[in-house]
Formats: C-alpha cells, sequence, structure tokens
C-alpha cells in the first residue's frame, strides 16, 4: 500500500494527473495515467493505450477493453464484471486483489503478468495466448480455455475448479501447493508439469489416449505408462522431467537426463525447442528455491553448454537456442557462486578444529554401499585434514542406523558430497544443530563479514575440496548413480551426533526385555 502511494505521487508530481470517467474513449492515449476509486459502467475505451496505468481500487462493468495495449499496468484491488478483454496485449502487468468474472480474453495475449489473489470466474480465454505468467494464491473456476496456448507460467498456492486443461495447450509449467477440484487434463501433460505430486494426480479427471484414467490410484503404473509412450515418440525431455519430478531417479542423474534430452534435436540436424530451455530453466531455479538442486548440476551444465556451441555454433551466428543456453549457464555460474558461500557457512564450522565423535546415519532402508568406505574415500578425495580414520561401531535396525567412529572433517566432506548430490538440504542444518555450534558461540568474525559482503569470494579450502570430490563422485557414473540413490530424500533421514541417544535406546531396549 505505502509503494502504491508512493507511486501516486510520483506520477502525480511528474505532471500527470488522476484520469476522470470521461477519458474513457475509443482511440485514447492514457498512458501513465492514474484511475484511483472509480466506478465505470458500459463505457468503451476499444483499441486505447494504457500503457502504465496505476489502476487501484476501481470497478469495471460492461465497459469495453478489447485491441487495448495494457503494457506495464498495475491493477490493485479491482473488480471487473463482464467486461470485454478480446485481443488485448496484457504484458508486463501486475494484478493484485482483483476479481475477473464473466470477462472476455479471447484472443488475448497475457506475458510476462503477476497476479496474487485474483480470482478469474466464468472467464472465456478461448484462443488466447498465457506465456511466462505467474499465479500466486489465485482462484481460477469455470473458464473456458478451449484453443488457448498457455506455457512457461507458474502457479503456486492456486485454486483450480471446474475447468478442462486439456482443450488447450498446457505445458511447461511449475505448479506448486495448488488445489485441484474437477479438473480434467490429459495425461500425456503431466511430463511437462513441475511441482505436481503423486497426490494430485488423484485430484484430476485423467484423459489418457483419449480414455478416462478409471483406476487413478494405480499411479505407478499409470507413470510407467507414461514413460513408455514418451519413450515410444520420442519425446525425452517429458520423460526426464516426469522421473526428476516424481522421484523415480536421483535429482543428480535425472537433470543430467534431462539436459541431454534438451540437446539431443541437435543431433538429428534439427533446432533445439527454446521452450524446453526456458522450462530447464524455470525447474532448475524453483529447485534452488527449495534447496535441492545438486552443486552437481551448477558445475556440470555450463561445461556441456560450452561443449554443445563450440561444435553447433557455425559461421559464428547463433541461433535464438544457443543464446537461450548460454543464459542458462551464466546464470548456473551465479547460483553456483550463491551455493558455495552457503555451504561454506554451512561446513567450515566443522573444520576449524577437527576432533573424533561418534555419529549415527539414519537410513529408511540399508544402503546397497559400503558407507565406512564411502567416507574414507570422500575424506581422502576432499584434502581436507583429516584427524582419523572412519570406523564402524555397531548397526541398528528399525530404520538401518549405521553408528559410526569418525570425525567433523570427514562429516564436512560427506555434506560437501550431499551438497554436490542433493543440494544444500537439511541434514547440514540438522548436524548444526545437533552440535549446537550456533547456540554456544557465536561465528568468526572473519566468517560472519564474509557472509556479509555483497562480493564474496570462495576460498581456495573450498574450491579444492569441492573439486576433489566432484572428480572423485564423477569418475564412474553408476557409482555415482548408487550414492545418489543411497543418499536420496527418500532413505537417507539424517545425521546424529554424540552417545546419548545410543544409550536411551538401549536402556528402553533392556526395559522391554
Amino acid at each position: 500500500m505505502i509503494r502504491q502511494a508512493k507511486l501516486i505521487k510520483k506520477l502525480q508530481g511528474a505532471g500527470l494527473p488522476a484520469a476522470s470517467v470521461d477519458q474513457l474513449v475509443p482511440h485514447s492515449d492514457l498512458t501513465f495515467k492514474v484511475f484511483d476509486n472509480l466506478t465505470v459502467e458500459g463505457a468503451n475505451v476499444h483499441q486505447s493505450l494504457l500503457n502504465g496505468c496505476l489502476i487501484r481500487n476501481c470497478t469495471f462493468e460492461k465497459v469495453r477493453f478489447s485491441r487495448c495495449d495494457l503494457e506495464q499496468v498495475q491493477f490493485q484491488n479491482c473488480r471487473f464484471v463482464d467486461v470485454d478483454f478480446r485481443n488485448v496485449e496484457l504484458t508486463s502487468t501486475q494484478i493484485d486483489q482483483s476479481l475477473f468474472e464473466n470477462c472476455n480474453f479471447e484472443s488475448a495475449l497475457v506475458s510476462d503478468c503477476v497476479w496474487r489473489n485474483c480470482t478469474l470466474e466464468n472467464c472465456s480465454f478461448q484462443q488466447a495466448v498465457i506465456h511466462t505468467s505467474q499465479f500466486e494464491q489465485c482462484r481460477l473456476k469455470n473458464n473456458n480455455l478451449r484453443g488457448a496456448s498457455i506455457q512457461l507460467d507458474s502457479f503456486r498456492q492456486s485454486a483450480f475448479e471446474s475447468i478442462k486443461l486439456g482443450d488447450c495447450t498446457f505445458l511447461n509449467h511449475i505448479m506448486v501447493e495448488c488445489s485441484y477440484q474437477n479438473v480434467r487434463i490429459n495425461a500425456e501433460s503431466i511430463g511437462s508439469l513441475f511441482g505436481i505430486s503423486a497426490a494430485d494426480l488423484l485430484s484430476f479427471d485423467l484423459v489418457y489416449l483419449g480414455q478416462t484414467v478409471v483406476d487413478v490410484a494405480a499411479t505407478k503404473g499409470l507413470l510407467d505408462s507414461l514413460e513408455t509412450d514418451y519413450e515410444h515418440r520420442r519425446w525425452f525431455f517429458m520423460r526426464d522431467v516426469l522421473r526428476l519430478n516424481f522421484g523415480r531417479t536421483p535429482r543428480a542423474t535425472a537433470l543430467d537426463a534431462c539436459m541431454k534430452s534438451v540437446l539431443w534435436p541437435a543431433s538429428l540436424g534439427a533446432p533445439l525447442k527454446v521452450g524446453d530451455i526456458t522450462f530447464l530453466e524455470m525447474i532448475i531455479m524453483e529447485m534452488r528455491r527449495l534447496r535441492t538442486l545438486p552443486g552437481l548440476t551448477t558445475i556440470t551444465f555450463p561445461y556441456e553448454i560450452r561443449n554443445f556451441k563450440s561444435q553447433n555454433t557455425a559461421g559464428g551466428f547463433e541461433r535464438n537456442d544457443t543464446l537461450k543456453l548460454q543464459q542458462l549457464a551464466s546464470r548456473l555460474q551465479g547460483v553456483l557462486l550463491e551455493m558455495m558461500q552457503q555451504l561454506m557457512c554451512d561446513i567450515e564450522y566443522l573444520i576449524e578444529k577437527d576432533k573424533s565423535v561418534i555419529a549415527t546415519l539414519v537410513f529408511t532402508e540399508k544402503p546397497e554401499l559400503d558407507m565406512v568406505k564411502l567416507l574414507r574415500t570422500i575424506g581422502e578425495a576432499s584434502g581436507l585434514r583429516i584427524r582419523s580414520d572412519t570406523r564402524t561401531l555397531r548397526e541398528e535396525s528399525g530404520s538401518y542406523l549405521l553408528v559410526i567412529q569418525t570425525t567433523l572433517a570427514t562429516l564436512a566432506a560427506l555434506q560437501t558430497a550431499l551438497w554436490l548430490i542433493n543440494g544444500c538440504v537439511v541434514q547440514i542444518i540438522e548436524l548444526k544443530a545437533r552440535l549446537q555450534v550456533a547456540a554456544k558461540k557465536r561465528p568468526p568474525k572473519v566468517i560472519r563479514d564474509r557472509v556479509l559482503l555483497p562480493d564474496q569470494n570462495v576460498p581456495k579450502w573450498m574450491a579444492a575440496t569441492i573439486q576433489g570430490i566432484f572428480t572423485k563422485l564423477t569418475a564412474d557414473p553408476r557409482h555415482l548413480q548408487q550414492i545418489a540413490s543411497d543418499f536420496s530424500s527418500d532413505n537417507f533421514q539424517r545425521i546424529e551426533i554424540g552417545e546419548r541417544q545410543f544409550q536411551k535406546r538401549a536402556k528402553a531396549m533392556s526395559s522391554k526385555s
């Protein structure tokens, strides 16, 4: 509200007075006007320019905005009923806390818009284009999407009600914490939606190959069928997004497969799909937001992109697809630096003074690999000064618990490996909490100052540690995949430090006996 008030004053101070209802006539130039607390009914603003307008606390009923240019408009707390938005250009626009009821958006262009806390009910978007827009905490009910192209959008905490997503092109979306009621969608598009869960599939009315999916509860069987179908149609990118989204393969390997699928058409001499590159970037940034982006991805993708460009750019001419790839590579380099700085803050306290500790690795199921051998290998590859070798003390059942004698530096190397495979995950935070380092003493001033600096350099020891572990992990792709599987978020739960918990378990077991 304060920001909006400041913007109004700024616009008015620049000699742009508030607009009146009398100015709402066809073919008007209303750019950068302020509409505040207006009630408009039956007006005709056909083919007018409203670029950069601020429209707040207004009500529009049966108003004709057809063919208007609504670029960079800000709608705040507005109500639109029976409004004609046909063929409008709604681009780079922000819409907050607004209601659209019985409105007509046929053949409209909606691009790069942000919708927050909005309701769109009984509206028509036939033949409309809705691309690269964000919908946050919105309600989408009983809207006609027939023939629309809806791609590369993100939906967060939004409600879909009584809507057919199978009547349009509905592809390549981030869909997080949304609800679905009476929603009909083509099962074939599931591989182009990131963030939906198996539970969400139970909420959909799914149509697969023209037939209604009756046994939706058999989710695993449906996903198997979709994978097979994608393979048959050579829709490799959708197959790999499906595997990544539903955790059917480890994150690092799934993302690597996604990149290879994006680049695959070049092997046939075909250009790459810019939409697929854009969607892969959206997925990566969403995983970064969730702190589940593997460090491996940020390191290997720029390298793969450089190799691809060197082999496929002829005559110094770069197509849009290669330019988009370069944009992804550049963005990942920045993400890598941010993630390394966070990793440094998470593990630096572990290696300030290495010491021997008793630790428990808690797994859901017993891992396939020899964990003690793996810890020793990772510790050696890290280049850190490790005080002593890791050894097994005992194993416990229930969940699989491996009790080991190890060192803090070894655990730092393990956390670095997990960072490479799974991203900055909660196990690091839990480890810090259990050691109670944060509670007992503040981090050294040099560390605090480093965190506060806007331009941060990663110290050489950190770069060397990551490089050493990265080289060891990627030397054998099969071994890497098994490590990723053993330490997947479904299987690896946490690290416990100290003997107290073990003594409690022993007492509990003896009392039961």
